[in-house]
């Protein structure tokens, strides 16, 4: 994995994309883009101005780990006939390769005393996150990893690791289709069509040390952690 410091380096300095831009020449967009990542690569001379820029080298303007991460959702969330599905997380190195299985479970943040956020009318989706037993790790190998990891490294990790179930979400409000959530109060599945721009929590690994909590609009890839 390898993130650049960009966003962090602006807050740090108190300075704005447009000082970056006036400054180096670079353009607003592909700042913007680094700091989004959601650019393919990355010139060198882009490099070159920022750490002339800052005033930093190379390796402080990314961080980098060498655990590469793959999710696997086998199915889009709305061909679910249940309220939870089980993912993949492939994490490997030059030598390390290993699966670990997750589930994610779906329930309505209404009348849900577990919901972790007060304002539950700005939420539709309840989504918790956990680590499966499995005979071919233990649950420790995988948190000893998160553990490696800088600030900004674990906050990617976790936006990795969900990208398929959010990539799912969104594709269900573009296909209209509803999926399964499990209401508390009646303590039944109900069918939910999701809406742009309302909230998913995610509650990931609860009662763990590497708990955390993730707030995503829902049609985007707005993800806070």
């Amino acid at each position: 994995m390898l993130q650049n410091n960009l966003n962090k380096l602006l807050g740090e300095r108190n300075v704005k994309i447009s000082a970056v831009a006036e400054a180096t020449g670079l353009a607003h967009t592909t700042l913007f883009s680094l700091i989004k990542e959601s650019t393919a690569g990355i010139q060198f001379e882009t490099i070159e101005k920022l750490c002339s820029y800052f005033q930093i080298t190379p390796s402080e303007l990314f961080d980098y780990s060498p655990y590469n991460l793959e999710p696997t959702l086998e199915k889009q969330l709305f061909e679910l006939n249940e309220n939870s599905v089980e993912f993949t997380l492939n994490i490997k190195d030059g030598i390390y390769d290993k699966d670990f299985k997750l589930l994610a479970q779906f329930q309505l943040p209404q009348n849900n005393p577990y919901f972790p956020k007060s304002n539950k009318e700005d939420y539709e989706l309840y989504v918790t996150v956990s680590l499966l037993d499995n005979a071919d790790y233990l649950k420790e190998d995988l948190f000893k990893i998160i553990d490696t990891l800088g600030t900004n490294l674990k906050r990617k990790f976790y936006q990795i690791m969900l990208s398929k179930l959010i990539n799912s979400l969104n594709n269900s409000i573009k296909a209209k289709r509803s999926i399964l959530a499990y209401d508390l109060q009646s303590k039944e599945d109900v069918e939910i069509l999701l809406t742009k721009k309302k909230h998913c929590i995610f509650e990931v690994f609860k009662d763990t040390d590497h708990y955390k909590l993730a707030d995503l609009e829902l049609g985007t890839e707005n993800l806070l952690i």
